[in-house]
Formats: structure tokens, sequence, C-alpha cells
């Protein structure tokens, strides 16, 4: 990552814009598993920086034609003997 930055977030704006706790940015901070400016007291992350950790923590949602066929198996043969107990389902597969 360069060392020259649009912006620098204060931790409390990573929270918001990640979710992870404030506290959580400190520790990744003492770790030096994140990049970061220490101002005087004040320390600021990159925009960049979480920017780039969203995007590729990025996942596009499973759709329902990828799921396997073993499972649409298993989900008729509960349906099949829902009035049964679930230890006949388990025999019957395993």
């Amino acid at each position: 990552m360069e060392k020259t930055t649009k912006r620098l977030l204060t931790l409390m704006e990573c929270e918001t814009r990640t979710g992870r706790k404030v506290s959580t940015w400190r520790k990744a901070i003492a770790r030096r598993e994140v990049p970061f400016v220490r101002i005087g007291r004040s320390v600021r992350i990159p925009q960049e920086f979480i920017e780039d950790l969203v995007t590729k923590g990025w996942r596009e949602p499973v759709s329902s034609l990828s799921i396997s066929a073993s499972s649409v198996g298993l989900v008729k043969d509960i349906k099949k003997h829902a009035s049964g107990g679930i230890n006949e389902i388990l025999e019957d597969k395993f």
C-alpha cells in the first residue's frame, strides 16, 4: 500500500464501516497487522486499506441451483419420513 493516502479514518469510523470493534482494531494495530498512522496520541487507518479489506472479503450469494443432489435427496427423505423419527431417517441414510 502506498504511504500517501487520500483519507485517514479514525478507529470509530473503521468500526462503523466494517463492524469490527475499536478494541479489535487496537489489537490489530498492536500486532502490526494493519497499516496505520500515528499523529500524536491519535491513530488513523488509511481508507484504502478498509476498502480493500471489504472488497477482498466480498462473497456473492449462493444460488439455489448450486445445492448438491445429495442435499436435495436428504430433504425429500426428511419430508417423506416426517411422521417417523429422526432415528429412522438416519438409519436409512447411514
